[in-house]
C-alpha cells in the first residue's frame, strides 16, 4: 500500500482542533494537553496514516497526549516525556517497540491501575470502530459502544468517577503528583482474583509496559 503523504494528511483549512480545544475549555475536569516537536507530530501521522481531520489524527499532530483527571488516564498522542510511548510505539507501526501487539486493534489510552483503552479493528465482535476498554479487575474487553470522538466527549462531561467507581482509593490524587510518568499501579493480589481489590491487595508502582504484558500473560493463562 502506497502510504499518503505528510501533506495530503495534514488539512490546513480543518477544525478539528479548534472543535476538540472549545470541548476542553468547557470540560469541568481536570487535564494537562502534553505539547509535542512538529518532527514527532508529523512521524506519528504519518505512521498511522490518519488525516487531521479526524479527532484522533487531530490529537496525534497537536499534542504528546492528554493527562486527565490529575492523570489517571492518558490519552495517547505524538509523545511526551510526561507520558509513557505514543500512538506510534503502542501500536507497534514501523516495529518501533518490542511491546506486544494484539492484531486489528489500536491502542489509543490507558490508566494507572493498567487499564486501557483500544480502538477495535476487527480484533473483538461488535462494532469496528468502537472504543473497547480492558479493565484490571476484570481481564475482558468491554465495548464501550462509542467511537472515538465520543469516547473524548464522554470523558470531558465528567463519567470517570463513575466510571471507576470501585476503583479508586483514599488519596489517589495525591498518590499522582507522586507517581513516575512511565510507571502504574501493580496490585496484589491481583484485582481479577476473588482475593483482590483495592482495598486489600497491596500495591506498587511498575512500568506501564509491564502492567500491559502482565495482563496479557494473564488473559493466556486463564483460557
Amino acid at each position: 500500500m502506497i502510504k499518503k503523504s505528510i501533506e495530503e494528511l495534514v488539512c490546513v483549512n480543518e477544525n478539528t482542533w479548534e472543535f476538540i480545544q472549545s470541548w476542553l475549555s468547557n470540560s469541568s475536569i481536570n487535564y494537562e494537553v502534553l505539547n509535542t516537536s512538529k518532527e514527532k507530530a508529523e512521524c506519528t501521522l504519518h505512521d498511522l496514516q490518519i488525516t487531521t481531520k479526524s479527532t484522533l489524527g487531530a490529537i496525534a499532530y497537536k499534542t504528546g497526549g492528554i493527562l486527565v483527571d490529575h492523570g489517571w488516564l492518558k490519552l495517547l498522542g505524538s509523545g511526551n516525556e510526561k507520558i509513557f510511548g505514543d500512538l506510534s510505539y503502542w501500536n507497534c507501526v514501523n516495529n518501533i517497540s518490542s511491546v506486544k501487539k494484539i492484531n486489528n486493534l489500536m491502542i489509543i489510552a490507558y490508566d494507572v491501575i493498567g487499564g486501557f483503552f483500544a480502538i477495535n479493528g476487527g480484533a473483538f465482535e461488535g462494532k469496528t470502530g468502537n472504543i473497547f476498554y480492558l479493565p484490571p479487575d476484570t481481564l475482558e474487553w468491554e465495548d464501550m459502544t462509542v467511537g472515538y470522538t465520543d469516547f473524548l466527549i464522554w470523558i470531558l462531561d465528567g463519567n470517570l468517577n463513575a466510571f471507576y467507581d470501585g476503583l479508586r482509593w483514599d488519596g489517589w490524587i495525591s498518590d499522582m503528583s507522586a507517581l513516575p510518568h512511565d510507571k502504574g499501579f501493580n496490585f496484589y493480589p491481583p484485582l481479577w482474583s476473588e482475593q483482590g481489590s483495592v482495598e486489600a491487595s497491596s500495591r506498587k508502582t511498575v512500568p506501564v509496559k509491564e502492567l500491559w504484558e502482565l495482563n496479557l500473560d494473564y488473559i493466556d493463562k486463564l483460557k
